[in-house]
């Protein structure tokens, strides 16, 4: 039951723009998952094709990250320690703009949640329409629903660079998704009105 003064929110569409709106404006930064500068490529890496040993380059190449010779210690399949060289990547002045210092949760490939402290960031979304939502649903002790809208992007030059689009696809995707690519956020009823459901 609502507290007394303070009506409990119904799902209409002004209530749901007001909190996509809110929640764009704190998450809705495009992220590319380099959480922790500087980043150590090996030549092991490499030849794995990891996405480090992939994308640095082309962040290097567009003046975002500077590039450098070091080593580091790693242990191998008997636990024994070598040095092994590595080219070590810090973000330049110019990628220091585009590092948002924000806390996040993030989830593992095996399903745990890390906290990270700030992420490197291509774009920032926020909201063009609203299109639909689901009707309310009891969840737990909550009503949540799903909302679908689209989104205006703003993105720095770089990522319209042909070689940056190759290798961060999804970023191209999103960009070029904007006012019509419809994304998908479920909303809950916290506290007599909606709020987007994190991780």
């Amino acid at each position: 039951m609502a507290a007394a003064g303070a009506p409990t929110e119904a799902a209409t569409r002004k209530a749901l723009e007001r909190a996509l709106t809110t929640h764009l404006q704190q998450r809705g930064d495009l992220c590319v998952g380099k959480f922790e500068w500087p980043i150590d490529v090996a030549a092991g890496d490499l030849d794995a094709g990891s996405r480090d040993a992939i994308q640095l380059p082309v962040l290097e190449k567009l003046g975002l990250v500077e590039g450098s010779d070091g080593s580091v210690l790693r242990r191998d399949a008997e636990g024994a320690e070598h040095s092994v060289p590595v080219r070590r990547y810090a973000l330049t002045s110019a990628g220091q703009q585009f590092y948002v210092k924000k806390p996040r949760a993030t989830l593992t490939p095996q399903g745990e949640r890390v906290e990270r402290a700030g992420d490197f960031c291509a774009a920032k979304l926020s909201l063009k329409k609203l299109v639909a939502w689901t009707p309310p649903q009891q969840v737990g002790d909550a009503e949540e629903v799903t909302a679908t809208y689209t989104y205006a992007v703003a993105a720095p030059d770089w990522t319209k660079e042909a070689e940056l689009r190759r290798v961060f696809p999804m970023v191209a995707h999103i960009v070029d998704g904007a006012g019509t690519l419809q994304l998908k956020q479920r909303l809950r009823l916290v506290n007599h009105s909606w709020t987007a459901v994190e991780l």
